[in-house]
């Protein structure tokens, strides 16, 4: 029988290339050390007993739409009634400031292009308005979106026909780059993970994320039937 020697360096060599297998294996894909000392997450002040976002779940809980947007207009300041839309919302707004109560608050609506939908039903190159809390270019209640900027963006409609805001105030904004890549709006680490990564990774995550709320809605729906 023919024997076979494995010198020491050979097994030396074998061992690295294992090790560096294993090593490139459990790395991850996402930053896992964003700078977080740049952002201003305007809603901390306003809303300070914000539930934490912990898992890209608690990002789509409450969404509904997702885009590639560009903001084509500055935001122009409105009124917001806190009570809603309609004649009964206005009939309270009414009530409330006979006894001396300011029913409204300012917001901002600015106008965006959909550039690309990523989950929902919207047309391409259609646009939308995006509500806002708080007056335009002021950092109160919310981090605003300003003219040219392109963000994924994580939505929900309105009362109020063709209007969508952020389905979590600024959680749900992600700035794209000339390069388009990712700096989130967000400071929660959830979020802040896709800072410098492709736009490519964070789109998979969410189209995944929001094939999983659907079905397990779809089977809590089947369960309420039988």
């Amino acid at each position: 029988m023919k024997k076979i020697w494995i010198s020491g360096g050979c097994i030396l060599a074998v061992a690295l290339i294992a090790t560096v297998g294993l090593l490139n294996v459990n790395k991850s894909v996402y930053n896992e050390n964003p700078d977080l000392s740049q952002k201003i997450v305007a809603s901390k002040s306003f809303f300070p007993d914000q539930v934490p976002v912990e898992t890209v779940d608690d990002l789509l809980k409450s969404t509904e739409l997702i885009i590639i947007g560009e903001v084509i207009s500055d935001g122009e300041e409105e009124a917001f009634n806190i009570y809603g839309s309609g004649e009964a919302a206005e009939e309270l707004a009414n009530a409330a400031l006979k006894n001396g109560n300011n029913p409204y608050m300012p917001s901002t609506i600015s106008k965006v292009r959909v550039l690309e939908t990523i989950y929902g039903d919207m047309p391409e190159n259609s646009e939308i308005e995006f509500f806002e809390l708080g007056s335009p270019n002021i950092l109160d209640f919310q981090t605003k979106v300003q003219k040219g900027e392109k963000l994924i963006m994580l939505l929900r409609p309105s009362d109020t026909e063709g209007m969508y805001y952020a389905s979590n105030v600024e959680h749900s904004m992600f700035y794209l780059d000339g390069e388009d890549e990712i700096t989130s709006m967000s400071d929660e680490l959830i979020c802040a993970r896709y800072d410098g990564l492709s736009k490519e990774i964070l789109i998979q995550d969410l189209q995944e994320g929001m094939e999983d709320k659907k079905e397990l809605n779809s089977l809590q729906s089947t369960e309420e039937l039988q």
